[in-house]
């Protein structure tokens, strides 16, 4: 995978400069990889900005959805190409969608299902996983970003609110494939 070639790369290169000692590979490898888990999405922005003719509004939906995907989680493909390629073309749709939202009640509704979403689906995944204590980072994370964009909401930047609000929906319908994967692997058992 290019993502593996890149970081041994970078140690590799870390190494020759005496930045890093070998012994050090594993732990700099996994800093290398949360990094890259964490910068992609906004790489990926880049390109689906220029193609769907927004400029901003890309980079606040990940700045929500980014925050919150960190602790809610999400299904993952086995493959993490075929992650990429989804969650790129995922991306472009949300923001499609994004750009004929319009109007205050509509986007109110979006924050409320969004937020009352994230924090029962977290729920049930924490209760079906014996994740208990997770569950409170989520509800807490969660309440902080949407009294932010209800803030936004409620001094008339429905822009930001929209697009911050739209970062949370991604993350809502990204629990529900987790979800229903826990319930299949639960009957299975």
């Amino acid at each position: 995978m290019i993502k593996r070639r890149i970081i041994n790369a970078v140690l590799e290169w870390l190494s020759k400069n005496k930045a890093i000692q070998r012994e050090e590979y594993d732990k700099y490898s996994y800093i290398m990889e949360i990094v890259w888990i964490m910068t992609l999405p906004f790489i990926m922005m880049i390109p689906i900005n220029f193609v769907t003719q927004i400029t901003y509004e890309g980079f606040v939906l990940l700045i929500s959805f980014s925050l919150l995907r960190r602790v809610c989680g999400g299904y993952h493909f086995a493959k993490e190409g075929t992650c990429y390629i989804v969650s790129f073309f995922f991306l472009i749709d949300i923001i499609l969608v994004g750009k004929m939202i319009s109007g205050k009640g509509i986007i109110l509704a979006l924050l409320v299902s969004s937020f009352v979403s994230i924090c029962l689906i977290s729920a049930i995944l924490a209760k079906l996983s014996k994740g208990h204590k997770r569950i409170l980072d989520v509800i807490l994370l969660n309440l902080i970003i949407g009294i932010i964009e209800l803030t936004f909401w409620l001094s008339g930047k429905d822009d930001a609110a929209k697009w911050l609000i739209l970062g949370s929906v991604m993350t809502a319908i990204l629990q529900y494939p987790l979800l229903i994967n826990e319930i299949i692997t639960l009957l299975h058992k």
